[in-house]
């Protein structure tokens, strides 16, 4: 998505507002915890404004696996204190909702996920696996 980001981001220079400005490939997570997740979440182009606005454009969800990323996504934002704990507000059918996705899609990612070791699940949270262990 470089390519079509530059080009959208260059596109945008003259017309945005001023104090605005865009970046591509830009994180989205602090390193340290990119680091411990073991993956990096990255807008393919943000608009920030000159008051800490933030606006992420998506241009493509994900090559490999498009319904894994959003749940990765939703999980990275939502840890607790620890940076690992994911407490659940509701069902899994209302983060499926939440997330755009069926709760069937939904269920099987995050056993995908299980599988493979990135994720515990019980009934009301889900714990990252700390990469650095």
């Amino acid at each position: 998505m470089g390519t079509l980001a530059a080009r959208i981001a260059q596109g945008l220079e003259g017309a945005l507002p001023r104090g605005w400005t865009a970046k591509t490939e830009a994180p989205l997570l602090p390193n340290e915890l990119c680091a411990r997740l073991g993956f990096r979440i990255q807008a393919d182009l943000m608009l920030s404004g000159p008051a800490g606005e933030r606006i992420v454009v998506e241009l493509e969800i994900s090559r490999a696996d498009p319904i894994a990323n959003p749940a990765k996504f939703f999980l990275a934002l939502h840890t607790g204190t620890d940076g690992r704990t994911v407490l659940l507000r509701g069902t899994l059918k209302d983060l499926a909702a939440e997330l755009g996705l069926t709760h069937e899609a939904l269920y099987r990612a995050l056993a995908g996920l299980a599988a493979k070791g990135e994720i515990k699940r019980s009934k009301n949270k889900i714990v990252l696996r700390d990469k650095t262990m």
